[in-house]
């Protein structure tokens, strides 16, 4: 009845705020790999992008870095490695908008061990995953059918002592000014606090839990130019400390993970085309049941966790024993089921990386499992 009630509360908001809610979320990916001019001697760029569209807002996030043609060396763009392309290119920035680091080192520095389009259709999500010395670390990016923010979720598996889990984030309010030689004027609200251009600050993230970066020149109200502000929203409990530095250009937030936190949540917002007054507006009507539906979120690969081995298995020995060839379906699906239940009870143990690798088995095994059907119903 809550949930019900908070979704109810969401489609109100959205109304209000004239947004449509689409029942589906599409989801589509794009990988590049080739040798540049910029590409050092041995290395080609690789770029990997995610398209997430729910009919409201389309976001697009992508990985780009030069990897190395033999080994895994990585070298990376000055602009960073992971970057929000769309709605607009400005706002959190396409070329790096986010850089995640470990015991003061940045993720960047190692090539991803994962890629993918986790689901698409009842939400979106995309992941990227990386298993390094110190730690597996797995970012999962979730868009919900009428959501106009984008729900952020990293996930650590220390492997050494994790002193720090901290972000650098880098947003382009509105508008690329210095580039476009035009002056704006920075600014940085949040429900306690405004930091204006220049200034350096460090709000309270049990108050400034949300946070609105706009630019008061380059407001869609008045500037044909702008693409509309963006935002920040946390959990305030899972953070230790937050610093904000509003330039003439850039806009650098730097955030730290609070002791022990390993599954660290937020939320994104792009309000492409909306006024400042608008997306505050949004912030401070809606922040309390966003960070309602993120504290209650699911990030699990529902696929993965719908997966009950006990009843597959019983399932998959009586249609084994009900085929024309009991031995060949034994040889060709019972591997691959064990290789199911191997990663399933690795992932329960904290191995992230093995949630991917049932993903990709529980994919083999559904394409063998119509053939194992088939044969079963023809020898009824």
């Amino acid at each position: 009845m809550v949930r019900a009630t908070r979704v109810l509360s969401l489609l109100v908001v959205l109304t209000v705020f004239g947004l449509r809610a689409d029942a589906q979320v599409q989801v589509s990916e794009e990988h590049t790999g080739k040798t540049t001019d910029s590409s050092p001697a041995g290395y080609e760029w690789t770029q990997h992008r995610f398209t997430l569209n729910n009919g409201l807002l389309r976001y697009i996030l992508g990985y780009q870095a030069h990897w190395a043609t033999d080994g895994l060396a990585v070298q990376l763009s000055p602009e960073g490695y992971l970057g929000m392309p769309g709605p607009t290119s400005a706002n959190w920035y396409s070329g790096g908008f986010m850089n995640i680091l470990l015991n003061g080192k940045s993720l960047g520095t190692e090539r991803p061990v994962g890629l993918r389009l986790v689901e698409r259709g009842e939400r979106g999500m995309v992941e990227m995953l990386w298993d390094t010395a110190d730690a597996q670390l797995r970012v999962r990016y979730v868009l919900e059918p009428g959501c106009d923010y984008l729900a952020c979720e990293l996930a650590v598996q220390p492997k050494t002592d994790l002193k720090r889990l901290e972000l650098a984030l880098n947003c382009f309010p509105s508008y690329f000014t210095n580039w476009n030689k035009r002056d704006g004027w920075r600014q940085i609200v949040g429900p306690l606090t405004t930091v204006e251009q220049g200034a350096e600050a460090t709000p309270d993230p049990a108050q400034d839990y949300w946070l609105l970066y706009q630019d008061t020149v380059f407001d869609v109200a008045t500037e044909k130019d702008s693409g509309g502000p963006c935002g920040l929203l946390v959990v305030p409990e899972q953070v230790a400390t937050v610093r904000v530095r509003p330039t003439s250009y850039p806009v650098s937030t730097h955030l730290a993970a609070a002791p022990g936190v390993v599954r660290w949540r937020m939320a994104f917002w792009d309000f492409h085309g909306k006024t400042n007054a608008e997306a505050l507006q949004r912030l401070r009507s809606g922040a309390q049941e966003v960070l309602a539906r993120l504290r209650e979120a699911d990030f699990a690969d529902r696929r993965v966790a719908a997966f009950d081995v006990t009843r597959e298995r019983a399932q998959l020995d009586a249609m084994i024993a009900r085929s024309t060839e009991p031995e060949k379906w034994r040889q060709s699906l019972v591997p691959v089921f064990e290789k199911i239940a191997a990663a399933l009870e690795a992932n329960q143990g904290g191995d992230l990386a093995a949630e991917h690798a049932a993903s990709i088995a529980i994919e083999e095994y559904a394409e063998g499992l119509w053939d194992l059907r088939f044969d079963a119903l023809l020898n009824d």
